[in-house]
């Protein structure tokens, strides 16, 4: 029993100290980064995010261009989640991201998918 006790000891101290390193560690910002995501719009971050969850290695130098563009006006205006899928398919790198149709009828959305099973019942 005794060594169950110095064990849990042992067990909590190592989580303190785990927990204290992370909450010690800097949190990285990458100015890049956080250019393109003040000019995204329209699901424009979700496509961000699922690149970057994708291809975590070649995001960032897409990232950093795409800034230099901002930067030097080449790109004027915000950049919508269709129009950075569109680059980022152009570059060889495609994301999937989920899409649905929705329709309104009779004052509520349904899918295309239930619209069309409602319509031929």
């Amino acid at each position: 029993m005794n060594d169950d006790k110095e064990l849990e000891l042992i067990k909590a101290r190592k989580l303190r100290e785990l927990r204290k390193k992370l909450t010690e560690k800097p949190i990285e910002t990458n100015p890049d980064r956080d250019l393109v995501i003040s000019r995204l719009y329209d699901r424009g971050i979700e496509v961000l995010t699922l690149a970057e969850n994708k291809y975590p290695n070649q995001i960032n130098s897409i990232i950093k261009e795409i800034a230099d563009l901002l930067r030097n006006n080449s790109i004027s205006g915000n950049i919508s989640g269709g129009d950075l899928l569109w680059v980022l398919k152009r570059v060889g790198m495609p994301v999937d991201i989920k899409t649905s149709i929705s329709i309104s009828k009779d004052g509520k959305l349904m899918s295309l998918t239930d619209k069309i099973k409602y319509d031929s019942d």
